[in-house]
């Protein structure tokens, strides 16, 4: 595949960025040095690494961080919509920061400073509502939480942002597992499941289907997780995609251990091990074998499982995150205890830290099974005093767990209950009103008839209001056509040039997809310059049903197009470039009763930090020629994301 091509160019890349987090490194290693010295950042990005890095063990400090850095921030009413979205993305992780401090009051604040932006962008004000939702969840509220999301969504669908619409849907169903609400979860899972028929959009379906697969896991519906991760692994499998298919059987293999299904558990462990191998990815090589270590102790396979283990120790240093390294010392614990090494196994046990864990609930599930491990063994090394006291703290947990679901569930109802009686309530209020404003209305109404002067000066106003109205439309439209190409519609280089630098400007992530259509000289001879500009018309006409609102069209130049995907890493650009390659291959278009099969080449490209639009443009034109230079009709790859 043309990606696979690249690798030169993505370590070239990789070296820039090694650069730049070794200058955080270096700060963060000071910090170490003098606990009390919190590093003072100019760079927005470089303190949200600090925050990644910090926000578990010390949150104060990240906290102080943050004040340090607000003194750079331009004020909300300053007027410009640039200091506008750098206050909001400030704000948006700062309330991260406070969550985690449980200060929640000051979390509700920060949010309240955003909604008091007026120019809040849709997918910002979707973020607000999302944060909202998540600190009232932190608090119980459940039932505002809900109504919260329901808001982000609706706003999400009405504005066609496909990502936004399923992602807030899986938050919604997440909150009704939560609540034991079966019927509502269901309902919601449908939606996502109709959401995802609608969008063709690859990477969209990849993702909402891992959180959708392990929603339907977590209520026990182990065949309808195994039908959605099946379904994406075979789209997945066909694109070559070796390290999103591992991942994924990882998952299905654990929703097979659940259902205690253990050879297709073991199958799919197997698989994603030899894809691990072709795609000389180790720390998935060392997480299948983890979990088929965990395959193997739940059957009691323990000399199976030691020798995993013996074989798999050398690949530990390429686990990286909190999680996997976790999942790896309770493997090894595991296997100790199978053998009756109590002492070592209960080593290891305690010092697995659950603190970076945000979610109370899957925390709570966390803890539990320690304990439960914990207790167990404590008892099987005659340390009975400790097990009765760990028994004791599990017993208290479980029953705080059980009191905890139940009081939630119980607040929901009640919320729900006085939600409706105030409902009907107003509905009455509102009735009452409406006849009371109908009686004053038909009261005017018959007024306004009797003096045919007012009639004439509401007629004379109105006219002002719709040709004022007009003028308002026509001079948006006639701003906006310096920024379209008047043969084919599409966006001209001018648009390009603007909208790229304002992605640049506000560090949003986007990719680059280049190309032209092959042989089209021939065609030019062959139907003249008019009948070929209404073929490009159509071109554009066509691809622009298969782009959404964060995907923009433009023509450069002739029969040279690019679309600028926001949001899309180089995978899913690569995704994308194929599917309008195939949607240009596969349908004849049809000019002046001529009939004419087209192909293109296409140059994809994902923007990372130091590039510009020069640059960008030149790469990805260099990869574009490559792509014809094979004889057209494919798909090349530069750069990383």
């Amino acid at each position: 595949m043309a990606y696979n091509s690249q690798a030169n160019d993505k370590n070239k890349a990789n070296g820039k960025k090694k650069v730049q987090v070794s200058s955080l490194q270096t700060q963060e290693q000071d910090t170490l040095l003098m606990p009390s010295l919190v590093p003072n950042f100019s760079d927005f990005s470089e303190l949200l690494d600090y925050k990644s890095k910090w926000i578990s063990s010390a949150p104060n400090d990240v906290l102080t961080a943050f004040n340090q850095y607000y003194s750079q921030l331009q004020p909300i009413d300053s007027g410009t919509q640039e200091y506008t979205q750098d206050r909001v993305e400030y704000s948006l992780a700062l309330v991260e920061v406070y969550v985690i401090l449980a200060d929640y009051p000051a979390a509700f604040a920060e949010l309240d400073i955003i909604n008091n932006i007026d120019e809040l962008s849709i997918e910002n004000k979707i973020q607000t509502l999302e944060k909202k939702a998540q600190v009232l969840a932190l608090q119980s509220d459940f039932f505002n939480s809900i109504n919260v999301l329901t808001q982000a969504h609706q706003l999400a669908v009405t504005n066609k942002l496909d990502r936004q619409s399923i992602l807030t849907a899986l938050l919604i169903s997440q909150s009704y597992i939560t609540l034991d609400e079966q019927e509502k979860t269901h309902y919601w899972h449908q939606q996502v499941m109709s959401l995802l028929d609608q969008y063709d959009d690859f990477g969209l379906l990849i993702e909402a289907s891992i959180l959708l697969a392990k929603q339907q896991e977590n209520i026990s519906e182990h065949l309808n997780a195994t039908k959605t991760l099946v379904k994406v692994i075979d789209l997945v499998s066909e694109q070559n995609y070796d390290n999103v298919e591992t991942s994924l059987r990882i998952q299905l293999s654990h929703n097979f251990l659940q259902a205690k299904q253990y050879i297709n558990a073991e199958q799919e462990l197997e698989k994603s091990y030899n894809l691990a191998l072709k795609s000389r990815n180790q720390q998935q090589q060392v997480m299948s074998v983890v979990n088929l270590i965990n395959t193997y102790v739940e059957q009691s396979k323990f000399d199976d499982a030691n020798s995993l283990l013996k074989g798999v120790q050398r690949l530990e240093r390429f686990l990286t995150t909190t999680p996997d390294k976790r999942s790896f010392k309770l493997a090894k614990a595991q296997v100790l205890a199978g053998f009756s090494k109590y002492s070592q196994a209960l080593t290891i046990l305690n010092s697995i830290d659950s603190s970076d864990v945000l979610d109370a609930s899957e925390k709570q599930t966390l803890d539990i099974n320690l304990l439960e491990k914990k207790s167990k063994w404590l008892a099987l090394t005659d340390q009975k005093y400790r097990s009765v006291d760990a028994f004791q703290q599990l017993l208290k947990s479980k029953l705080a767990e059980q009191q905890n679901n139940s009081s939630n569930k119980l607040d929901f109802v009640m919320a729900n209950y006085r939600y409706d009686v105030e409902k009907i309530k107003q509905q009455g209020l509102d009735d009452k009103t409406l006849n009371s404003e109908l009686l004053k209305q038909n009261q005017e109404y018959l007024d306004t008839l009797s003096n045919i002067k007012v009639w004439l000066f509401l007629t004379f106003v109105l006219f002002i209001v719709v040709a004022y109205f007009l003028y308002k439309r026509l001079q948006p439209k006639q701003a906006e056509s310096q920024f379209l190409d008047p043969i084919t519609g599409a966006h001209n280089h001018s648009y390009f040039v603007k909208h790229v630098n304002l992605l640049m400007k506000n560090n949003m992530p986007f990719s680059l997809v280049m190309f032209d259509v092959d042989n089209m000289r021939k065609i030019n001879k062959k139907l003249g310059h008019e009948l070929a500009d209404r073929l490009l018309t159509q071109i554009v006409e066509r691809l622009e049903v298969r782009l959404g609102s964060n995907k923009l069209l433009v023509r450069l130049s002739a029969d040279q197009f690019i679309v600028i995907a926001k949001n899309f890493s180089l995978n899913q650009a690569f995704a994308l470039a194929e599917i309008l390659r195939k949607e240009l291959n596969s349908n004849k278009f049809h000019v002046d009763n001529l009939s004419i099969h087209l192909s293109a080449s296409f140059g994809v490209i994902c923007h990372y930090e130091d590039m510009t639009i020069d640059s960008m443009k030149d790469d990805v034109k260099k990869v574009l020629d490559k792509a014809k230079s094979k004889g057209g009709n494919i798909t090349q790859v530069v750069g990383f994301c």
